[in-house]
């Protein structure tokens, strides 16, 4: 198979790589959605030993 793409036009059937454009757009979506939860899943996390430890949160430049 050959996979290289000059311009637009080279895809004008909607299809790449077997998959819709729409369906593409949905998997960004989704793959980005879940970065974003797994983002704040990380930082929440942090955030909740911090203030169990009860030590006080210091600056990183202090």
């Amino acid at each position: 198979m050959f996979f290289a793409y000059s311009t637009n036009a080279d895809i004008s059937d909607g299809i790449l790589f077997g998959l819709d454009i729409s369906v593409w757009l949905i998997v960004t979506l989704v793959f980005l959605a879940v970065s974003f939860l797994g983002f704040l899943w990380v930082w929440s996390i942090d955030f909740v030993r911090e203030r169990r430890s009860g030590k006080p949160v210091q600056k990183p430049w202090d």
